[in-house]
């Protein structure tokens, strides 16, 4: 009897610290406007060229998820405005960049705001 409390009490325990280990986020995104990169300025300038409905965006900020891959390229990872992410997405999801100051598999955020007919 005391055997089974023993092997239940550790399997529970090891299921427990499963579960703590596996919901723990690994990264911490990082807030690329915050950087003088290259890279950064890079991407603005792709950003800047997407024909944005402005009507619909006015005065808002788009928060764009990103990292970048071992080949250089811009992986997106998550957006949070689904009017904005099939443009977001179609234009930079894959782009190879030039510059590479930024780290390799780092989550980085991108604010894109957009007000009075501007996007920065």
């Amino acid at each position: 009897m005391l055997f089974r409390k023993v092997i239940f009490s550790s399997l529970l325990a090891f299921g427990l610290s499963a579960l703590a280990i596996a919901s723990t986020p690994n990264t911490i995104a990082e807030d690329a406007s915050t950087t003088s990169s290259k890279t950064y300025t890079e991407i603005k300038k792709i950003v800047k060229k997407i024909d944005f409905d402005m009507d619909k965006f006015q005065d808002q900020t788009v928060k764009v998820q990103f990292m970048i891959n071992a080949d250089n390229e811009l992986v997106i990872l998550r957006i949070n405005n689904d009017d904005a992410e099939y443009l977001i997405k179609r234009t930079l999801n894959y782009k190879e960049l030039k510059e590479n100051d930024l780290k390799v598999n780092k989550v980085y955020i991108l604010p894109i705001s957009f007000q009075k007919g501007i996007v920065s």
